[in-house]
């Protein structure tokens, strides 16, 4: 920490038994993104700066299962809530829940149709009717849980950045919408050229939900998470 910044428990990251603390989220987000390039800065610094949470000599010093339970909030008291406001944070913690069934949906219909058209085995049609009618459905619910997360309705992710957010919230509106539109022309498949449109629309939406997820990982594991 520089000395004129103050750290926050709530940003805290445990890493080979070490506890290291950040003043934001930004911070925390950065150094999550390359923990060795900013440890060895601070090995190689020449002078120590301390924060004004270092325990004084002779406090205890709290245990890493103590700073895990703090940073999740579990031993802090929440700001008063409406109902109203509770419900709606309430609905937002169903998207993290939510959000895996429609990407495996998604892309198992894709996989049925790739396979359908690979070997033209009948037994993958209704395979990839089935899923992406499934998504279409449970899509919807994933769609607005994010939004209502992503509106503040949920819990902020620590590592998070606004630029990030609002992609990921508006592929996923836009993701949601298509693939609902891929399986309402699913209903309609009756010739073999249908088949074809729909195939293509298939394989788009199964692009468009391997997008917005990234953006989504990139939320949760910062922004560099991807990489070889």
């Amino acid at each position: 920490m520089l000395p004129d910044e103050k750290s926050d428990t709530k940003y805290a990251k445990v890493l080979d038994g070490k506890i290291y603390y950040f003043c934001c989220a930004r911070c925390l987000t950065k150094f999550s993104e390359d923990p060795a390039k900013y440890i060895a800065e601070m090995h190689n610094r020449a002078t120590v700066y301390v924060s004004a949470d270092t325990p004084a000599p002779g406090q205890a010093v709290p245990s890493v299962s103590e700073v895990i339970s703090d940073v999740a909030g579990s031993g802090k008291a929440e700001p008063p809530l409406t109902d109203e406001e509770r419900i709606w944070r309430f609905i937002g913690y169903f998207h993290p829940l939510l959000v895996h069934f429609p990407i495996a949906l998604v892309f198992t219909a894709a996989l049925a149709e790739f396979f359908l058209a690979f070997t033209g085995r009948r037994f993958f049609a209704p395979v990839s009717l089935f899923a992406i009618r499934f998504a279409g459905v449970i899509i919807l619910f994933t769609a607005f849980s994010g939004w209502v997360a992503a509106s503040g309705g949920g819990e902020a992710t620590p590592g998070s950045t606004d630029w990030i957010l609002e992609w990921h919230r508006w592929l996923g509106i836009g993701t949601a919408s298509f693939t609902v539109l891929v399986a309402v022309v699913s209903l309609w498949i009756t010739q073999e050229s249908e088949r074809l449109f729909y195939r293509w629309l298939l394989y788009l939406a199964a692009a468009a939900v391997g997008v917005t997820g990234h953006f989504g990982g990139m939320l949760v594991y910062g922004q560099n998470y991807f990489r070889w």
